[in-house]
């Protein structure tokens, strides 16, 4: 008795597929095993192998079909000796969709892809602006008045300003006319 080979679900979510290449051609010997046929998805190129022994009797769906449903008869195997007119009328190819078909399954897709945009900008919406008031703004440190780098009665103190401030203001005291500088250590 001849058996079909069904065009497999290759991953659980897929529904059709293209009959990118066929490996066998009709008439040829079939072991268990043997690839067939190379079947193409959207994400991968997978090989069909035949489950049982035959004569690859009749290829129903032609090589580089696309939209092949899963589970649809692709080819079938006879045993030896059998008889492939036979098989012949009863492995018909399924109807083509017609124009209204494809129509329809557009325009529910199209209505699909609306609604997950729509989900998927609703999910991603910032939430509500609070309507707590703004916190108080900080108080501000006084800033401490710098401290001269003279003692009040004119000299440096080291310990007030730093070296290169020191250099400088010596370096005014000695363009000065007056060069008396007093230098005190204490």
């Amino acid at each position: 008795m001849a058996s079909e080979v069904l065009m497999p679900a290759l991953s659980p979510t897929m529904t059709e597929g293209k009959i990118a290449r066929w490996v066998k051609s009709e008439g040829d010997e079939v072991r268990a095993g043997d690839v067939l046929a190379e079947i193409e998805t959207d994400k991968a190129t997978m090989e069909v192998e035949a489950v049982d022994e035959g004569v690859l009797a009749k290829i129903v769906i032609p090589e580089g079909t696309e939209h092949v449903a899963v589970n649809t008869p692709i080819a079938l195997i006879a045993n030896n000796g059998e008889d492939i007119h036979e098989l012949e009328a009863k492995a018909k190819a399924p109807p083509a969709k017609s124009e209204r078909e494809w129509v329809a399954l557009i325009e529910s897709l199209r209505s699909d892809v609306e609604r997950l945009r729509t989900e998927r900008a609703e999910k991603t919406e910032k939430p509500a602006a609070r309507k707590d008031p703004p916190p108080a703004p900080r108080a501000v440190r006084p800033v401490k008045a710098p401290r001269p780098i003279q003692d009040e009665w004119g000299f440096f103190d080291p310990q007030q300003c730093g070296f290169a401030a020191l250099l400088a203001k010596l370096d005014e005291v000695t363009d000065a006319e007056d060069s008396s500088v007093q230098v005190v250590n204490r």
